[in-house]
């Protein structure tokens, strides 16, 4: 079935639940997502592949923290980042 909306807002009928959404990101859940994520996996659009996130990552946190938190306040991503 296809993703919606309505499908990822499901279940989330308290305040506070939405109220998260409005939060910055944080270090500890780039890092989690980091975790999560299969190696040997094809490397995105940018030519990136996750081991090199993964290795890098002590190195990269703050710009990563720093991008999806800009993309988040601003609703904006940019075409060409850099």
């Amino acid at each position: 079935s296809d993703i919606t909306t309505k499908n990822i807002f499901e279940g989330m009928n308290h305040v506070r639940d939405f109220e998260i959404l409005d939060t910055e990101i944080n270090d500890d859940e780039i890092r989690k997502c980091l975790d999560s994520l299969q190696n040997a996996r094809a490397a995105g659009i940018d030519g990136t592949c996750i081991e090199m996130y993964k290795s890098t990552i002590n190195t990269t946190l703050p710009y990563l923290n720093k991008l999806f938190n800009e993309i988040l306040s601003s609703g904006n991503v940019s075409l060409s980042i850099g």
